[in-house]
């Protein structure tokens, strides 16, 4: 079986199984799949979809306040063979990094992630709210 090499800042390649980093991998896509959501879920206009993105927000941040991080990130690190968390292994910090090529601690990461879905959910809400006020 074929091996994969990704890299980490500042520890060089790690080799992987391919079907692990292939899981990895998909892990990540879900990851960003959710985030987009979360991040443009209150765009749409459909019910469900609102309903969906309240209830998926509100549940991340309780698995948040319980775990006290994301067990997407959790597996996906585990799935890799990283054993320590860095900042260079947290997801939104290397979204953010892709993106803006800055570099952001943790905690400004999640603070960031934290007041855009909490700002996106309250849209979502309000457009539920103004919805079946007219209706």
């Amino acid at each position: 079986m074929g091996r994969s090499e990704f890299y980490i800042a500042g520890r060089g390649k790690t080799k992987v199984k391919l079907p692990r980093s292939l899981i990895a991998n998909l892990l990540f896509s879900t990851h960003i799949l959710i985030l987009i959501y979360i991040a443009f879920g209150w765009i749409s206009s459909v019910k469900w979809v609102l309903w969906g993105h309240i209830f998926l927000y509100s549940g991340i941040e309780l698995l948040w306040k319980i775990s006290g991080s994301c067990f997407l990130t959790d597996w996906e690190r585990k799935i890799r063979g990283i054993t320590e968390p860095t900042s260079d292994t947290l997801f939104m910090v290397r979204i953010i990094k892709y993106f803006t090529r800055i570099e952001v601690s943790p905690e400004k990461s999640i603070f960031f992630v934290k007041i855009w879905g909490r700002i996106a959910c309250l849209i979502s809400i309000i457009k539920l709210l103004i919805d079946y006020n007219l209706n």
